[in-house]
């Protein structure tokens, strides 16, 4: 049986999820989120975002999508491509849900596949030249869950969003 597959993201008010190929902003609470929700399961992002990490998060399975056949990164496995790294989360040893992790593209990409959306909505704007795809809602129309919180000077919602 396949895993589920869920997107989790922190996006701004304004839409931003990143600048300069990094997060920007520093939210413990948020950051704690997702490493304990991805916990056990496997993490699938686009090279960009696996070059942020540097290396990989233990306790989970990490697999990045390049297109750069030679390319290997400490603590990834590497694919060539989106539907190969579903193939591989699928396989993994870890038992928890594939979590799609970004980039852009990457989210754009499993939105027609993905079976939620863990999204911590952070209500304030920030700087930034990466933005989640605005039609997001489309594809997760039904909020299941939300808890405010504040941190470090900042309120986000955690919220998670299913397909009908």
């Amino acid at each position: 049986m396949d895993k589920p597959i869920h997107q989790i993201v922190a996006v701004a008010k304004n839409g931003v999820i990143g600048q300069d190929r990094k997060l920007p902003w520093r939210i413990p609470a948020e950051w704690d989120y997702f490493v304990n929700t991805t916990a056990g399961g496997v993490m699938v992002m686009g090279r960009i975002c696996a070059e942020e990490f540097g290396v990989g998060l233990s306790g989970r399975d990490m697999i990045a999508v390049t297109s750069q056949k030679d390319l290997a990164m400490p603590g990834f496995r590497m694919t060539g491509s989106i539907e190969e790294a579903i193939e591989l989360g699928n396989a993994s040893s870890f038992p928890g849900p594939i979590w799609i992790c970004g980039g852009v593209g990457v989210y754009r990409a499993t939105m027609p596949i993905a079976n939620r959306l863990y999204i911590s909505l952070i209500h304030q704007e920030f700087e930034g030249d990466t933005f989640f795809p605005e039609d997001w809602r489309t594809h997760f129309p039904i909020e299941v869950s939300r808890v405010d919180v504040e941190d470090a000077g900042v309120s986000f919602s955690k919220c998670i969003f299913e397909r009908c």
